[in-house]
């Protein structure tokens, strides 16, 4: 039984340490990754005011004024019809869209290579990748002023119009929930002109999940570690009884036989 409860131990304590090991390399490689985008794009800080822009929504016909959304979050989505990544990131984007309502969440896809795709080939992108928001087409120099070099790349705005997020590459929607959540819980809470920035806790558990796992992993080897000590501690105990016992029993023999 020692010796089963010895090797369930060392298997936990083996497996903690290779997921820990996992999460790490994951996170480092994550952290590189985003050093990586930040120096080649040079991403406009957060909290730059965004760039105030007309452009027609191409679905709609309607023009639409970057300032008007004055008061929501808004989400400015850089693609190509071209751009493997960015199919990847409109089916995440369309399951963004499903979780609020317009008026909680702005969202316009911003057509960056208006050589390439015209009107019509965005409009079938469009019912492809049910784009069912705003798309427009950049012909005024946006992804100059947002140091757009890489798509797919986002950015989120708070109520104020202010740069809160930016990435790029693909992006799961669960990751921009949590930011969008935190936005909104920040309105709901507190007045737009008392809100301090930043995150809220919820929006940083989402974006730092990976702590609160490493700090299960390592519970769980300490408490494997422990439990293989404590082992270890009996048996050396038990022998130590053997060894006194059997000395005795063979001192008691000699006194025997003098």
């Amino acid at each position: 039984m020692k010796k089963r409860y010895l090797l369930l131990s060392s298997m936990i304590l083996l497996v903690s340490l290779s997921s820990a090991a996992s999460i790490l390399l994951a996170i480092e490689s994550k952290s590189n990754s985003n050093i990586k985008n930040e120096l080649s794009t040079n991403l406009l800080e957060i909290g730059i005011a965004g760039k105030e822009w007309t452009l027609e929504d191409i679905l709609t016909d309607n023009s639409i004024t970057f300032s008007n959304f004055e008061g929501q979050v808004v989400l400015l989505d850089f693609f190509a019809t071209w751009c493997d990544p960015c199919k990847t990131a409109m089916v995440e984007l369309a399951e963004l869209r499903q979780s609020y309502s317009a008026q909680q969440l702005v969202m316009i896809s911003i057509g960056t290579d208006p050589a390439y795709d015209s009107e019509t080939s965005l409009e079938a992108f469009a019912v492809t990748y049910n784009m069912n928001w705003k798309i427009v087409i950049d012909t005024i120099g946006l992804s100059d002023f947002y140091q757009i070099t890489n798509i797919p790349t986002i950015y989120i705005f708070d109520i104020d119009l202010n740069v809160a997020y930016r990435n790029v590459g693909v992006v799961g929607s669960t990751l921009l929930e949590g930011v969008v959540d935190s936005l909104l819980g920040d309105y709901s809470s507190q007045p737009t002109t008392t809100r301090s920035s930043g995150n809220s806790a919820d929006g940083f558990w989402v974006n730092n999940w990976y702590w609160v796992v490493i700090l299960i992993i390592f519970a769980i080897i300490g408490v494997s570690i422990f439990i293989q000590r404590r082992i270890v501690l009996m048996n050396n105990k038990k022998i130590r009884e053997k060894e006194l016992a059997e000395k005795k029993r063979k001192t008691k023999i000699r006194k025997l036989h003098r």
